[in-house]
């Protein structure tokens, strides 16, 4: 197996705030214009609706085409500008994501708003499959119990959410995937929603859903050089739009959108590595997602899996970006 190594800085947010920002967008609440100050950067929340036209998101990863997603859907007549290092699912972390998508913690507890959270993310990617059916790699997923702790602890999923959950045997598991351990003591199937997506794919996909609803007011900047310059003027930049959303990850700190001290924004910057591998055609491995604490992915194509991704946190400028 060649491995490739490929790396990527992601902000750590707990799921429960990203699944309450969707709430929140899908609530239609709308923003004031962005306001920017000598100290700190602030973004300001409104419920005038009809204030808000003209729209521009920082960062067209995961998080940015959610938002712009559901501002179109949600407020009739806007303009969408996303302003980006790179184009649709072509950079950034969520370009290198796993795309593992499920309820559950490692332990096998319903994650808060784990279930909406699931329906919300399924519903963004009918909208992106429509464009891109070849977004979604798998209908299904497993995590392996490698102690007997581990086994405790699935089976009660499975017995507590059998809508999502259902539990293996070490045979089936072997059967089914392949697994070179003899460690592995069963595990769960996750499905009925639980799958494995092509990020890159599933990004360019929901662009295209954005570019249908909006009529020809969605738009794609990308803009490289200026924007890694430490004296970029973010807010003559932004000047012109009613309403500024930062969805770009670490870039909001590596690109000095944001002040790293930030007092009114405060996150870990993690760097977050994973390893592309190929295997011989010769080899008998099914290519299923496994979460085992880390993770095996399936990539698009034949005989290409992403091993990840480990945890890092960030201290210091690191020499490799």
């Amino acid at each position: 197996m060649v491995p490739h190594i490929s790396s990527s800085l992601c902000i750590k947010l707990r799921l429960s705030l990203l699944l309450a920002m969707t709430q929140l967008l899908s609530l239609s609440y709308a923003l004031q214009p962005c306001r920017l100050s000598a100290k700190t950067t602030r973004l300001y929340a409104s419920k005038a609706e009809h204030d808000v036209k003209n729209i521009a998101i920082v960062g067209g990863g995961l998080a940015g085409m959610s938002a712009a997603y559901h501002l179109l859907e949600k407020i009739q007549g806007s303009s969408i500008t996303i302003i980006d290092k790179a184009g649709p699912g072509e950079g950034g972390a969520s370009a290198v994501a796993g795309g593992l998508l499920h309820p559950f913690s490692p332990r096998g507890k319903l994650l808060h708003l784990g279930v909406e959270g699931l329906n919300a993310a399924n519903r963004l990617i009918g909208a992106a499959n429509r464009h891109q059916p070849n977004c979604v790699l798998r209908d299904q997923l497993y995590r392996v119990a490698l102690t007997e702790k581990n086994v405790d602890q699935l089976k009660d999923t499975a017995n507590l959410y059998p809508k999502y959950a259902t539990w293996v045997s070490p045979d089936e598991i072997e059967s089914n995937c392949r697994p070179s351990s003899d460690s592995i003591l069963g595990g769960v199937l996750f499905s009925n929603g639980c799958k494995v997506i092509h990020v890159p794919t599933y990004i360019q996909g929901l662009w295209s859903a954005c570019q249908e609803m909006s009529n020809g007011r969605a738009t794609w900047c990308v803009e490289d050089s200026p924007i890694s310059q430490s004296n970029y003027d973010w807010e003559k930049r932004l000047s012109e739009f009613d309403t500024v959303v930062f969805a770009a990850g670490s870039g909001l700190f590596q690109d000095s959108i944001l002040k790293k001290d930030a007092t009114d924004f405060p996150a870990e910057i993690v760097r977050g590595q994973s390893i592309e591998f190929s295997y011989p055609s010769s080899s008998d491995y099914t290519n299923e997602a496994l979460l085992c604490g880390k993770y095996f992915a399936p990539l698009p194509g034949s005989g290409r899996v992403l091993l990840g991704a480990d945890s890092r946190y960030f201290e210091a400028k690191s020499s490799h970006g």
